[in-house]
């Protein structure tokens, strides 16, 4: 009994290492639901519709089952089973096990990538996609337009 005690105690101390008063209980449930988020994220993103399709991808190295626990949340994974997955998915390790905090997707993060590899030209284009998709469904969007060049004041230093 006194072990279980001292394990309750324990789960229910808070941390607040980042400034939160959080429980490391609730911390680690936490981590373990972004963990599967990001796995099913990245799975989906690879062109595997299905858990089973990726356990055939891996050999069935990992189960169904397996994978099916870690998408939901209820098993961690291991280092070496993210990197597995992650060299199979197109993604970092390190990014499966929430591990990089900047909040971007692979898909984000290969946009971003690319921009900053593009000439000036590039960028420019790549910044008028994106505000045109991003004006087109209502998230956001140009700033302050030039009334004479009709562009964003923001983008105006990028084309002149």
């Amino acid at each position: 009994m006194r072990t279980s005690n001292t394990v309750r105690v324990f789960l229910s101390t808070p941390n607040v290492c980042d400034g939160r008063t959080q429980s490391r209980h609730n911390q680690q449930m936490d981590h373990k639901t972004e963990s599967a988020r990001r796995l099913r994220r990245a799975r989906i993103d690879a062109g595997y519709d299905t858990i089973e399709a990726l356990a055939a991808a891996t050999g069935h190295v990992y189960s169904v089952s397996r994978l099916g626990n870690y998408e939901q949340g209820t098993r961690a994974m291991a280092p070496h089973v993210a990197d597995s997955l992650a060299k199979i998915l197109g993604v970092s390790a390190s990014w499966l096990l929430c591990l990089d905090n900047d909040g971007l997707s692979p898909d984000e993060r290969r946009l971003l990538k690319n921009y900053r590899l593009a000439d000036k030209r590039g960028q420019d284009v790549i910044y008028r996609i994106a505000e045109t998709e991003a004006e087109s469904y209502g998230r956001g969007g140009p700033g302050p337009r030039d009334p004479q060049s009709g562009l964003t004041t923001n983008h105006q230093r990028i084309v002149t």
